[in-house]
């Protein structure tokens, strides 16, 4: 009884939200009361006047539960086959669910008594307006129903893209809050305001440039939101570049300091001297500034080149991709990442100078946090000399103890992976929710992965996938591959309207034939051409109309060819006396009909058939329909009247659109992903300039990426010291800011700060532990000469 009244209780929690909200007079609530379980249990009480919840009567919710669990057995009787029965098998209880307990949980659906968002829109009423009134139902409901006896799953509202645009924003803030960890995590590092500035500045710089690149230069207009996830990826590789310039920088520095000292006269008093050591202090500052940068750039400038040309290669290679989205993308991070580059390398260096000629005087200390530079450098000097010990001392003991099993189980994870992306779980199409926006435990996100397998919302009417032809018309190759909203120009077929008028019979038994092979199993629908052509045999029709009821397969010589132009007035005349079809690609009847332009321009003819086929939005319920839609341009295209040409044969345009991008999603990715391996591949053999090296660098690379992308599918013989703390410093930045968005509401920004801790993370382990242990081993079966190459390289 209480599970009942707290049902019950929905349409008193909409009434109140719309009155709240002034949506009274807005015809906004078309339905007196929803469809819910607690009313049905009042249809067996014929007593009461009105759905009221307190006419909720314990005796007939027992008698309903029972007569429920009749339905639901073996063995069910007649009256479970009536409308209302149905309607509760169907809509209200999860469909297909037999041997009902009273005990367990069941899953229960309630249509609400207020009309969708998607039906606002269609209403010509400000649907963006009323995304406030939905947000804030779902969270009173989610409040009330969030107990033990009822908790709400998921809902429908018709408002998820609009939430995601909404959620978008909030999302971008939380990119910025990653930036803003990666910028104090250089500012750490660098020990100066001015540096961090600087590296902030061509950050920005780089976004901005690019944009104006990419809008203005490239002349794209279309900027979708997968573009704002670039800007995090450069701040990422930014971090990096500027921590192994200034690592280099003061290494070298300090080298040059060993290698040239001045010599000083320690006479003060003797003012000629006091400015030639003053002179000679200066010339070795310079010195040591020059070598410095010098070494810097000839050590830095070659990595951070090919990590910022493999990475934009990698984003430009997303141009192979069939999807708008990620070419847009492509072309916008590859900009940014290249104009990036460029950017650190002139204003990293001058930063330097300046730095250098001031001697620290941007520092903390000049901002009245002297106390606090003081306890940073402390901490940043034990911590280096602890990382440094690590890096030069304690990882490579490791790595001398743990190379032999760690190469078998780095391979073993390697194929562990391989596994994983092929087989299972595999990369694969989303099987019910094909356009997740918003996270997976969102009621909306929850309503279309699970809604369609566990309600029949039709009532067992299943609308079918419709079949559009269309002759006349040739598909359009003058579109924008960048831009969405460019469809090109419309390109006819000049030579249909005159083929057609010569030869209708035929093309009505062609209709005929595509007409059957829709739905062999429906009656045959009659032919809007075959009234037409039963009009032209009438006394009444004009005399040169009549001539389309003869047979144009007769008519062989020139004199006697009918024209398209006296068709297309033929067309209208008939249109006049009855009616001209219209086209809508949504209805649920077949169609057929001439298509006229704005000024009565006859441009071609169209069928419209519903098929057999039911109506899906999951990639392999629509595939053997899209099958099947080849199989009927197969049977056109063997007309005997080659004049018809090639008609576009689709479904629906958003149909259209979703097969489309799913069946492109995963090829495209793959190539783009293949295209970026062969290209870094390409980068190593050339950098290192020895095979074997490159092998086990390619390995572990292909190692990073598939063990990546494995766990967001399932939720010498010492290391280089010098370059250990700026590849740690690298791995935290791009750690910290892939945590910072692990709290977005959108799926794609939680999505990439997964990514970014777990190709971090193992791109660390593989560097630091694989890699090493792989060349140290290698190492024992080389020569003298070949381990001093392979050492230096």
């Amino acid at each position: 009884m209480s599970t009942m009244k707290k049902l019950c209780a929905i349409d008193s929690i909409i009434d109140h939200e719309i009155a709240v909200n002034g949506l009274n007079d807005s015809n906004f609530k078309r339905l007196p009361y929803s469809f819910n379980l607690p009313y049905y249990t009042m249809c067996l009480n014929t007593e009461i006047p009105s759905n009221s919840c307190d006419s909720l009567d314990l005796d007939f919710i027992e008698m309903f539960q029972s007569l429920v669990l009749t339905c639901n057995s073996d063995d069910p009787p007649s009256q479970c086959q009536l409308p209302i029965a149905r309607q509760l098998s169907n809509i209200i209880f999860e469909k297909n669910s037999k041997h009902i307990s009273a005990d367990q949980a069941l899953h229960i659906a309630v249509i609400l008594p207020v009309i969708t968002n998607s039906t606002v829109i269609v209403l010509s009423l400000d649907g963006h307006s009323h995304l406030d009134f939905y947000s804030t139902l779902l969270e009173k409901l989610q409040k009330e129903y969030n107990t033990d006896e009822v908790k709400l799953l998921g809902a429908q509202f018709g408002v998820k893209e609009g939430l995601f645009t909404q959620n978008l924003r909030s999302d971008s803030r939380l990119g910025g809050l990653a930036i803003l960890f990666v910028i104090f995590i250089i500012l750490v590092y660098t020990d100066s305001f001015f540096f961090t500035l600087c590296i902030t500045a061509g950050l920005i710089l780089s976004i901005g440039v690019a944009f104006f690149v990419y809008t203005v230069v490239f002349g794209i207009k279309f900027f979708p939101f997968l573009n704002l996830l670039a800007m995090i990826l450069v701040v990422a590789v930014g971090a990096d570049d500027a921590f192994l310039f200034m690592y280099q920088y003061r290494k070298h520095r300090k080298e040059a300091s060993r290698n040239w000292s001045p010599v000083l006269n320690c006479d003060i008093k003797n003012e000629k001297n006091k400015n030639a050591d003053e002179e000679q202090l200066l010339e070795y500052r310079r010195r040591q500034v020059i070598s410095g940068l010098t070494d810097a750039l000839s050590h830095a400038a070659i990595a951070m080149l090919v990590t910022s040309a493999t990475t934009a290669v990698a984003f430009f290679a997303n141009l192979a991709s069939k999807i708008v989205v990620l070419r847009c993308f492509g072309v916008y991070a590859g900009t940014m990442m290249l104009i990036n580059y460029v950017f650190v390398i002139i204003i990293l260096p001058a930063a330097i100078i300046v730095i250098d000629v001031k001697v620290n005087s941007v520092g903390l200390s000049k901002f009245g946090m002297s106390n606090i530079k003081s306890k940073l450098s402390g901490f940043w000097h034990v911590s280096a000399l602890k990382f440094d010990l690590a890096f030069s001392k304690i990882i490579p003991q490791i790595v001398s103890y743990i190379r032999i099993p760690l190469i078998p189980l780095a391979l073993l994870g390697f194929a562990i992976s391989v596994y994983a992306i092929i087989v299972k779980p595999g990369i694969r199409l989303p099987e019910k929710n094909s356009m997740q926006f918003l996270r997976s435990n969102h009621p909306y996100e929850w309503f279309d992965e699970n809604a369609a397998s566990l309600f029949d919302f039709s009532n067992g009417q299943q609308p079918k996938m419709t079949v559009i032809a269309v002759w006349g018309i040739k598909p359009t190759t003058s579109a924008s591959s960048l831009m969405p909203t460019d469809n090109g120009f419309l390109d006819r077929d000049d030579g249909f309207p005159d083929a057609l008028a010569n030869h209708l019979h035929e093309f009505q038994t062609l209709l005929k034939q595509v007409n059957s092979e829709t739905n062999p199993d429906r009656e045959e629908a009659k032919l809007w051409l075959e009234d037409f052509i039963s009009w032209t045999r009438l006394n009444t029709t004009s005399s040169t109309c009549r001539l389309f009821d003869a047979k144009q397969s007769h008519i062989t010589t020139a004199a006697t060819k009918l024209d398209g132009d006296m068709l297309s007035r033929c067309f209208l005349m008939y249109g006049l006396t009855s009616s001209l079809p219209i086209f809508n690609e949504l209805q649920l009847k077949n169609s057929d009909g001439p298509i006229f332009n704005r000024n009565g321009e006859f441009l071609g003819y169209f069928m419209l058939a519903q098929s057999s086929y039911n109506f899906s939005t999951v990639f392999h319920e629509m595939k053997p329909f899209f099958d099947f839609l080849n199989d009927v341009r197969s049977t056109v295209q063997r007309s005997q009247i080659s004049e018809f040409g090639r008609p576009i044969i689709l479904t629906s345009r958003q149909m259209t659109k979703l097969y489309d991008l799913l069946e492109r999603i995963l090829n495209g990715t793959a190539v783009s992903v293949l295209i970026s391996l062969v290209v870094s591949m390409v980068v190593i053999v050339f950098t290192t300039f020895h095979f074997t090296l490159s092998f086990l660098a390619i390995i572990c690379i292909a190692s990073v990426v598939a063990m990546t992308i494995a766990a967001v599918l399932w939720l010498g013989n010492m290391v280089a010291s010098t370059v250990g703390i700026p590849v740690l410093l690298a791995a935290v930045s791009s750690f910290v800011a892939g945590l910072a968005l692990i709290g977005a509401s959108t799926q794609a920004f939680f999505e990439i700060g997964v990514f970014l801790i777990f190709m971090t993370t193992i791109s660390f382990i593989v560097a630091v532990f694989v890699f090493p242990s792989m060349v140290t081993l290698f190492l024992q079966g080389c020569s003298s000469h070949q381990r001093t190459t392979i050492t230096r390289l």
